[in-house]
């Protein structure tokens, strides 16, 4: 899961377009728009031509193939838009995995308005009021473009270097579940496996609930059991020994437990299987 610091990167954004009079957006690693960043101003040129259903539909689907280019190659990237102008796609990138976009757009890169006639028709814009909104628009060279893929180049280092975008770790039951067997032998109190899995008490409630139908004492129990049930047939160490090693409090408490859970005492258990073997009836 990402973790996005929305403050953060509110502030940031409005910084950028006040200094270069760019629109940014930051995407998530699935191209959705978060939609809590606010400070982009759609210039009126692209209000007229999204104003138009077609206009609106071909604007998404430019974003969309620009930001899957960018996807593909872990890279800087832009293009031309339906309405000519350049848009930018820049990747988050943390230990090799794309976790976010920042995309830039609505950049225009030449003087002449040279629109086919075919995107007029398809928009059912007015040409004229087009063509205004473009002379309108500020003229970035090749050198300022390059400036500004350098800006949100370094601008999506900052996210990760100051942990404005992050991975946000939410440990799995199966990380639970390992937890507990690398350290069985210890005192499993709930707060305990709270504080070493960062994961909340109710969340570890409902996990164990859901998926064994038990507490977590009592998994944690039925744990110990199995694994001194191993003991018991493969070793020859005491009940004693075994019922510490498996962490057990107390050896009675052990025996009350092991007893809950098998129907029959650890000696029994242990008698009973050793029976099994020799007759055969496991070997």
């Amino acid at each position: 899961m990402i973790d996005y610091i929305t403050r953060d990167i509110e502030e940031i954004t409005y910084d950028f377009f006040i200094a270069t009079g760019v629109n940014l957006q930051i995407r998530d690693a699935s191209f959705n728009k978060l939609n809590y960043i606010s400070y982009t101003f759609s210039k009126k040129y692209c209000q007229i031509i999204q104003s138009t259903k077609t206009g609106h539909r071909l604007c998404v689907e430019s974003d969309q193939k620009l930001l899957n280019q960018c996807k593909e190659t872990k890279e800087a990237t832009f293009h031309i838009c339906p309405a000519g102008l350049i848009d930018l796609a820049v990747p988050i990138i943390n230990e090799n995995t794309i976790i976010g976009y920042i995309l830039l757009g609505q950049i225009k890169h030449k003087n002449e308005f040279c629109l086919n006639e075919s995107f007029f028709e398809k928009t059912e814009v007015d040409v004229s009021s087009l063509k205004k909104e473009y002379e309108n628009l500020v003229l970035f060279d090749n050198a300022k473009i390059k400036s500004i893929i350098n800006l949100a180049t370094l601008l999506a280092k900052y996210f990760l270097t100051e942990k404005i975008i992050k991975h946000k770790h939410i440990p799995t039951l199966q990380t639970v579940i390992d937890f507990i067997d690398a350290n069985l032998e210890k005192t499993l109190t709930i707060s305990y496996i709270e504080k070493q899995t960062y994961i909340s008490k109710s969340s570890l409630y409902s996990l164990f609930h859901e998926n064994f139908h038990c507490t977590i004492k009592e998994y944690v129990n039925k744990r110990r059991i199995e694994r001194a049930c191993h003991m018991l047939l493969y070793s020859n160490q005491s009940i004693e020994y075994i019922s510490e090693f498996v962490g057990f409090s107390s050896g009675p408490y052990f025996s009350k437990v092991f007893k809950n859970i098998m129907k029959m005492s650890p000696i029994q258990y242990k008698k009973t299987q050793d029976n099994n073997y020799k007759w055969g009836g496991k070997r």
